[in-house]
């Protein structure tokens, strides 16, 4: 193990500020907490744990495990959100926003990267609810990946590209994973560097590269650059919820399409996904009128789809 300390900003919210790149409860490669974090990873010297927690009331102390113990931790700033701010008289230029801003006061636009990592979760949320998905992340991990470093019981490492591009096509369906979803899955293994890559690249660039791979639209692209690459103006569009979300607390307004939310940001080009993020932190969700999705039992449909297939030949 080793360490090193870090400037704190008291006010960041680690859980809250990392939940968009996190599968909650069923996440066995990260555990949050307000003031603290320990995550495995991949790194280019290989697997690694990096745990941050608080030092006093102006530090955290970053220490990590592994090969890429030396790797992860000098990049251990990206995951607090530091040179994170808003621009310098954004808020007074709108004032309608401080409301959003306090309410969600400590969320951070961090930048750890770890793009095929999270577009693992991304992709299976793409076609199931997000408790699905989820579940759906914790069972592929634990049954293709392995241990973290460091006494960590019940914390995995996510899946490496090479495991992500090897699992069998059938192994997915049993885990409550779609087949087309599994075909992605395998081209991000696949186009694993040239996805990491945009890790470095301006806001456009980096959704062209993304959105390069089949089955990688804009909702994930722009998912991806929020969410790990901390680019402030990064819109996410597709979402299911999001556009009622903006277009209620920004105008008043129940329901509202993609176009609609565009509008509502345009002003704040720039920030856009920044004030996305305050204004589903702080305001809540929009109100519903219609029933909820059903969780449904995905192993059994994958049954049906492959007797479907062998039927047809397939």
């Amino acid at each position: 193990m080793i360490e090193r300390r870090l400037p704190r900003d008291r006010a960041v919210d680690l859980a809250r500020s990392l939940k968009p790149i996190s599968a909650g409860r069923h996440d066995p490669t990260l555990r949050l907490r307000a003031d603290a974090l320990l995550h495995a990873t991949h790194t280019p010297e290989g697997p690694a744990t990096l745990g941050i927690e608080p030092a006093g009331e102006d530090g955290w102390v970053a220490r990590a495990w592994g090969t890429g113990a030396a790797w992860v931790l000098a990049r251990a700033e990206r995951w607090v959100g530091t040179g994170d701010a808003v621009p310098v008289g954004f808020l007074e230029a709108h004032p309608e926003l401080e409301t959003f801003a306090k309410r969600a006061r400590g969320v951070r636009l961090v930048r750890p990267g770890r793009i095929v990592e999270h577009l693992t979760l991304l992709v299976l949320q793409q076609l199931v609810t997000g408790k699905e998905s989820k579940r759906a992340f914790g069972r592929l991990v634990r049954e293709f990946s392995e241990p973290a470093p460091g006494p960590f019981p019940g914390l995995w490492l996510p899946l490496h590209p090479e495991r992500l591009r090897a699992i069998p096509s059938a192994a997915f369906i049993p885990l409550g994973i779609v087949p087309r979803m599994g075909e992605t899955l395998h081209r991000v293994g696949t186009f694993a560097a040239r996805l990491e890559a945009a890790g470095g690249m301006a806001l456009a660039d980096a959704c062209a590269r993304l959105r390069a791979v089949r089955g990688i639209g804009p909702w994930t692209a722009a998912s991806v650059a929020l969410g790990s690459l901390g680019h402030p103006d990064a819109v996410v569009v597709g979402d299911y919820h999001l556009p009622n979300t903006i277009a209620y607390h920004l105008a008043g307004e129940a329901r509202a399409d993609d176009a609609r939310m565009l509008d509502l940001l345009a002003p704040y080009t720039g920030q856009r996904g920044r004030v996305q993020r305050w204004v589903s932190v702080a305001g809540g969700k929009a109100p519903r009128f219609g029933p909820r999705l059903a969780l449904r039992d995905l192993p059994d449909d994958a049954d049906r789809w492959l007797r479907r297939r062998t039927r047809r030949g397939e």
